[in-house]
């Protein structure tokens, strides 16, 4: 079978050989973000070079290509297509009109600026001139509006909190997500790498269609079935470019199979024989990149400490749970499935990793049932395929209200302001099985360690080393 680039040569060879009168090729020659200049794909650099070839001159092959102006108001033909550009000439002469008047060309000729220093007919006529209503108004009073209604929180924010205050804090106030999304704004040509959340996003898919595909039968996961499964799961990723193809492709083929082999080892190891109902919960509804579950109304849960931004009291948490499976008499249990093996010792990695499931038993236990009894951490390199049995931390049990509290009181910490200071979950767990050493100390050691990776290196606030251990 082709590949997607051979058939994207396919599509551009049946779309040359159709033009009858011309054919115009373009592609993006600048980066939307820094404006560096961009080469075109390998295709176009081919058939420039064979066009090059069978003309007279390297004049007339660099006639071939037109650069146009990098704003469209500097493009005439662009002015031709886009009236909208003629406006966009007005701005661009009257923003050289006004900087050559101004005693200071460092000015930033903002908005804050012309109403600083313009009169009120002038930003009148300012304004028409750039096809504004109206400049908005002052602010009567700094910061920032309350919000309106319930705060959204994802369950993913708690978790980051609890790995690392500082970033996790930061994530929920900006409001963000963990994401690899921007991996593809960024890649000018084939992927050859996969993020980890693109990657954990996948063989979770793979896996859980898989097991969907065997009748929810642990034991009929085989070899064949978890392959055909992950080939059907990343054939949209490739063809929408997102995962590698070729031999790219091929090297890492082989290693998520490895990691989803050892997931089945163990799911089977648990669960035996029998066959074991599974699904994901989906508090506040599901995205694109969500695997199918059970979609379930949003948690409202009441933040007992003040906003920093102010508004509702209740804070609306939204977000997948994990895997969940119920086993033969009724125990239900949180899948957190991790693709790769544990770089620092599999106790700290798997304490960290219990987190996500912890949290998962709060939000279900808050929804009105009985939460979780446990949560098992499926890892390759241990487990099933080293011949220890899955690793698993139990929970207690909790009523509603007790969850609610526990989920309450953890948004009002987080909520209450970006915790400037460092403090990985990664030393809290060495200061259990290192009682000798301090806390401070154990965030030191890590802070020191300058190719270490902990949760504190990964989020919105740059350089958290420079950040003070709490005493």
């Amino acid at each position: 079978a082709p590949t997607p680039s051979e058939q994207d040569r396919a599509v551009l060879q049946e779309a040359l050989l159709g033009a009858s009168d011309r054919i115009v090729l373009s592609w993006v020659a600048r980066d939307l973000q820094t404006g560096d200049h961009l080469e075109a794909s390998s295709v176009i650099r081919e058939i420039l070079e064979q066009l090059g070839a069978r003309l007279p001159t390297p004049e007339a092959a660099a006639a071939l290509v037109r650069h146009p102006p990098l704003h469209r108001h500097d493009d005439p033909a662009a002015r031709r297509v886009f009236p909208a550009t003629a406006g966009e000439v007005r701005a661009h002469a009257l923003g050289l009109h006004l900087r050559a008047g101004l005693p200071d060309a460092s000015a930033p000729l903002d908005l804050p600026w012309l109403r600083a220093h313009l009169s009120a007919d002038t930003l009148t006529a300012v304004s028409g001139a750039l096809g504004l209503t109206a400049l908005p108004a002052a602010a009567a009073t700094p910061g920032i509006a309350a919000r309106p209604g319930p705060r959204r929180v994802r369950l993913a924010h708690l978790r980051r909190f609890l790995e690392c205050p500082l970033q996790g804090s930061a994530m929920a106030l900006l409001g963000l997500r963990d994401s690899d999304d921007d991996e593809d704004l960024l890649t000018e040509d084939e992927p050859f790498t996969i993020g980890p959340l693109t990657r954990a996003i996948v063989l979770r898919d793979a896996f859980l269609a898989a097991l969907r595909a065997a009748g929810s039968r642990a034991q009929a996961l085989t070899p064949a079935s978890l392959e055909a499964a992950y080939d059907e799961t990343v054939t949209p990723w490739r063809l929408g470019g997102r995962l590698p193809i070729g031999v790219f492709g091929d090297t890492h083929r082989a290693g998520h199979l490895a990691v989803l082999v050892a997931w089945a080892a163990d799911l089977m190891a648990v669960a035996n024989d029998a066959e074991i109902a599974c699904d994901l919960v989906h508090f506040g509804g599901a995205d694109r990149r969500d695997a199918p579950g059970t979609i379930r109304a949003a948690l409202s849960i009441e933040a007992t400490t003040a906003h920093p931004l102010g508004g509702h009291p209740l804070v609306a948490l939204s977000g997948p749970t994990s895997p969940i499976i119920t086993l033969p008499g009724g125990t239900r249990a949180s899948l957190v499935l991790v693709a790769s093996e544990a770089r620092d010792g599999a106790v700290i990695a798997n304490r960290k990793d219990s987190l996500k499931g912890y949290l998962d038993h709060l939000a279900l236990a808050a929804a009105g049932g009985d939460g979780l009894h446990r949560v098992y951490i499926f890892r390759p390199g241990q487990g099933a395929t080293t011949g220890t049995p899955p690793m698993f931390v139990d929970f207690p049990t909790l009523t509603p209200t007790a969850a609610r509290a526990q989920l309450g009181a953890l948004l009002s910490d987080m909520l209450a302001g970006v915790h400037e200071y460092l403090l990985p979950c990664e030393a809290v767990f060495r200061a259990h099985e290192s009682p000798g050493k301090s806390l401070p100390d154990l965030v030191a050691e890590l802070r020191d360690m300058p190719f270490r990776s902990f949760s504190s290196r990964l989020g919105p606030v740059p350089f958290p080393e420079r950040y003070p251990v709490p005493s």
